[in-house]
């Protein structure tokens, strides 16, 4: 195993040193066990009140173009993302790179590593592990759980009939249910999409049960690649939590969710070209 498991003295030593350098910016770094050999994931609290445009090159870190109008918050996520990338690849053992953006948005890592970042409100994590010959696709996704108005949203626009009975079978648990779905939902497309290459729909993947004991299984009810049929069911990991008060004494109490997931594409011999 290349990376450091999550108790390792020498990555709480790592992580406090990545907390240092961003001069405030990040409040607090978590080493979570993700269930994957050879992998780190890390979840980290940062203080967009903190942020600057200078910390771009005080850290080291490229600032992209995409950026170039984005609004200070969406600056702050991306930096905060990146922030904990590299504290990942240095968890990992990995002489680092920059991660940039790429098709799609999706991070393109420096060689010799794959992962996945996620943000939502003030909360950012990362998947990382090496790569090694055989390719990988890491697929994380963090959300805060959904209020009336998105809940509603998420029930209409992102479940299957399929999904909108098993999450109604719990009624006082809904809104949990939903946004967990949501974020795996994400969470998988985010790990098949260096396969397919398109956007998937969220009618493309539905529940076949529901998320117990940190297991949610996601199936495909239709063809996204011929390495991903209908019918093919990915079990994705998941983590929930109530959300911790902010150091500035203003608290809140919404619960947050984390879903992820390791896919490794089968090899898929194609009949000839005729």
């Amino acid at each position: 195993m290349n990376g450091l498991r999550p108790e390792s003295p020498d990555l709480q030593k790592r992580l406090a040193e990545e907390i240092a350098r961003p001069q405030g910016l990040i409040a607090g770094i978590d080493a979570l066990d993700p269930g994957i050999a050879g992998a780190v994931l890390l979840r980290a609290r940062f203080r967009p009140d903190r942020y600057r445009p200078e910390l771009f090159r005080e850290l080291g870190l490229d600032r992209p173009e995409q950026l170039a109008r984005a609004v200070p918050k969406r600056c702050c996520e991306y930096l905060a993302g990146r922030v904990l990338a590299r504290a990942a690849l240095a968890a990992l053992g990995h002489p680092g790179g920059p991660v940039l953006p790429g098709p799609g948005r999706a991070p393109v890592w420096p060689a010799g590593a794959a992962g996945s970042i996620s943000h939502s409100a003030d909360i950012c994590a990362c998947l990382a592990l090496h790569m090694a010959g055989k390719p990988v696709h890491p697929g994380v996704d963090v959300e805060t759980v959904a209020d009336a108005r998105n809940l509603d949203a998420i029930l209409k626009l992102c479940c299957t009939p399929a999904d909108r009975a098993l999450i109604a079978a719990a009624p006082d648990r809904t809104a949990l249910r939903a946004t967990l779905l949501f974020s795996a939902k994400e969470a998988l497309y985010k790990a098949l999409y260096p396969v397919f290459r398109k956007v998937a729909p969220f009618e493309a993947t539905e529940l076949t049960a529901l998320p117990s004991d940190g297991l949610l299984h996601l199936r495909l009810t239709a063809e996204l690649h011929p390495s991903l049929p209908a019918g093919r069911v990915f079990a994705l990991r998941y983590l929930t939590w109530a959300a911790a008060a902010q150091d500035s004494g203003q608290g809140h109490g919404d619960r947050q969710v984390l879903t992820w997931i390791l896919h490794e594409p089968a090899s898929v011999r194609l009949g000839p070209e005729t």
